[in-house]
């Protein structure tokens, strides 16, 4: 971490009570929430209420951008993104407030300030059968807990 080399936690979830829930309990626990739907839309596009139907059987095919560090040109399913973190559309004040009330962070996350930082930083990656999260560098700078969900 300290060298910045990215490194994955495989079983960091463990325990977190929102592992192993389905695509539907989302969509009927969080129906006001809106995600983005990633590497496909732009504008009003992008963005898709968690209580609509289509995200939920439609898949949108797509390729890695030209020159992606990957050097895949594979067509993979682009998943959507629920930034609970930035609250706004994406996750009114009572929906966040009950997803860090429920929220358990990664066993590791020890002391007051990480799990401050955990419980500020949640989003989740939706994706259909074949679908994936391109590896990416994202703008800001926090720690981000990410569950990915297939």
């Amino acid at each position: 971490v300290r060298h910045s080399i990215p490194f994955i936690v495989e079983d960091a979830g463990r325990d977190n009570p929102f592992l192993g829930k389905e695509c539907t309990w989302y969509h009927e626990s969080f129906p006001r929430a809106k995600m983005r739907a990633e590497y496909t839309g732009e504008g009003p596009s992008k963005f898709v209420s968690i209580g609509g139907e289509h995200w939920l059987t439609k898949g949108r095919q797509t390729k890695p951008p030209q020159g992606h560090a990957s050097g895949d040109n594979t067509e993979f399913n682009a998943p959507y993104v629920w930034h609970v973190k930035d609250g706004g559309d994406e996750a009114p004040p009572a929906v966040r407030a009950e997803i860090q009330h429920v929220w358990k962070p990664a066993y590791f996350l020890d002391g007051a300030v990480n799990l401050r930082e955990a419980n500020e930083s949640q989003e989740f990656w939706f994706s259909l059968q074949n679908g994936s999260v391109m590896a990416h560098a994202d703008t800001y700078c926090i720690p981000a807990v990410s569950l990915q969900l297939r």
